[in-house]
């Protein structure tokens, strides 16, 4: 969300020190903690006046109520940038975000300059729509009068989908819900599963099939493989429901790459099988197909680590997806480095090596005369 614009609303509300909710104007510079916006440096751009605000305190929850008027809100952040808001859009793109973990005691009152946390990843943001237009108030004239805010009400203009749309995610349309958000973390959870389930048990369970020498070992080294990549293409096919095509994190970047990876290492593996019935010799496919696998496993559980961080996952997902990574990682690294070694080098280059991961298709070659 580079340059995006910000209204943070935090807050002590049993702080002497600061008896009212803070809001913080700021405007986001990449993926890291978004820079307050210097009103005094802007003169005659964009200005923000507080019209209300206070704490609505119960014995087991406080409620920041806040009431603020925006001037010349489609002037643009800075002289330099574009106008982010329109102020004749009926149907402007925002999204609210909360952290529930962010603390302000007496030593550290909050101000609109305090180090923020970044906000809770998983139900803890969503998107709506704003009929901004509704909303502006012409030169002359006094500002709006603080709304009452009451729970569970949807405020005027506000919405969940644009106009004459059905939510992507199947949301009610009013504003509030949390429909959407949770239809998102639950697409979210389905991705993470097939891919986990692929790049976890199943590909690892193919690789270990061709390596056990068994006399049906390629058959089950291709079916399982197969099943791998159903996995993997389905949480593809969630991932970009999820988030299109647009690559803005580590994660999809990583993860598209490692799935045309996947298609190519599958049909490297096809081409070298093809070529072993007709000469059960070693293919420079087979190796490529081979050391693209073992790059491929990597590039996937790098994939996973990295969408458990953008999913904001609990803890313990962190630990246990950890644990089998780094015994996988470490298995397939060590059995790399027992091969290398001098006293293997001599069976690898003369092929001796080779032989015994492809004696497994003698048996479906047999078959096939």
């Amino acid at each position: 969300m580079v340059q995006a614009l910000m209204f943070i609303v935090y807050g002590d509300p049993h702080s002497s020190s600061t008896k009212k909710p803070v809001l913080s104007v700021r405007r986001s510079t990449g993926h890291r903690e978004p820079a307050l916006y210097d009103a005094a440096a802007n003169e005659g751009r964009m200005q923000v006046s507080v019209l209300d605000a206070s704490w609505n305190l119960s014995s087991s929850s406080a409620t920041a109520r806040l009431s603020f008027v925006c001037y010349a809100c489609d002037s643009g952040l800075a002289p330099d940038l574009d106008p982010l808001l329109s102020a004749s859009g009926s149907a402007e793109p925002w999204v609210w975000a909360r952290n529930a973990e962010q603390h302000f005691d007496e030593d550290a009152p909050a101000t609109e300059a305090s180090a923020l946390k970044f906000h809770t990843s998983a139900r803890g943001w969503g998107r709506f729509y704003v009929d901004v237009a509704r909303t502006v108030v012409l030169d002359g004239t006094l500002p709006p009068s603080a709304l009452a805010i009451k729970a569970g009400v949807s405020m005027v203009g506000a919405s969940e989908m644009k106009a004459g749309e059905a939510s992507p995610f199947g949301g009610s349309g009013r504003a509030g819900s949390s429909a959407s958000s949770s239809s998102y973390h639950v697409q979210a959870a389905q991705h993470g599963f097939f891919m986990a389930l692929a790049f976890l048990l199943l590909l690892p369970s193919g690789v270990l099939a061709l390596e056990s020498g068994h006399a049906s070992a390629f058959r089950h080294h291709w079916m399982v493989q197969v099943a791998g990549m159903v996995c993997v293409s389905v949480g593809l096919v969630l991932g970009l429901l999820l988030r299109g095509a647009d690559l803005d994190s580590t994660h999809q970047k990583l993860g598209l790459a490692t799935v045309v990876s996947i298609g190519v290492q599958g049909g490297l593996g096809v081409w070298h099988h093809v070529q072993y019935l007709r000469s059960p010799r070693p293919t420079w496919m087979a190796r490529v197909h081979v050391c693209l696998g073992r790059v491929v496993l990597l590039a996937g559980y790098g994939a996973m680590l990295t969408g458990l961080l953008l999913h904001g996952s609990p803890l313990f997902l962190y630990v246990v997806t950890g644990v089998i990574v780094a015994a996988e990682a470490g298995c397939m690294v060590g059995k790399v480095l027992w091969r290398a070694c001098p006293r293997r080098k001599a069976g690898w280059v003369s092929g001796e090596e080779f032989s015994k991961q492809t004696d497994a298709y003698l048996p479906l070659k047999n078959e096939a005369e």
